[in-house]
């Protein structure tokens, strides 16, 4: 046995993590293999806290200093983790991180997630 601890029954309990990440990214690809989902809409009508989207306008600025997203989060902003929350060196390239940058003007806007 691998594992010092009592032994794994039908109903133990465990933690997930982040193994519901591809579990949950898996079933929205086949969604859109079945056409019942779109990898480019909005997903605002499946989330509607996702439908009016706010970024920093400096990433280490005031919390009340937001600027609007420039366009709707879609599922593969939502796959490709650039939804525009939080920060990452990585997210240049992403639509996401585009679309921060034209919601903010000359301002510098917090990258989203990549």
């Amino acid at each position: 046995m691998a594992f010092e601890g009592p032994e794994l029954r039908r109903d133990s309990l465990f933690r997930g993590a982040s193994f519901t990440k591809p579990i949950v990214a898996a079933a929205a690809m086949i969604l859109v293999d079945e056409l019942r989902l779109s990898m480019d809409s909005p997903v605002a009508d499946l989330l509607p806290e996702l439908a009016h989207p706010v970024v920093l306008r400096q990433p280490d600025g005031s919390l009340d200093d937001t600027v609007p997203v420039a366009g709707p989060i879609t599922l593969r902003d939502l796959l490709t983790f650039g939804l525009g929350l939080g920060e990452s060196a990585g997210a240049a390239d992403s639509a996401g991180a585009r679309r921060v940058d034209a919601a903010a003007g000359d301002a510098t806007a917090a990258v989203p997630a990549g």
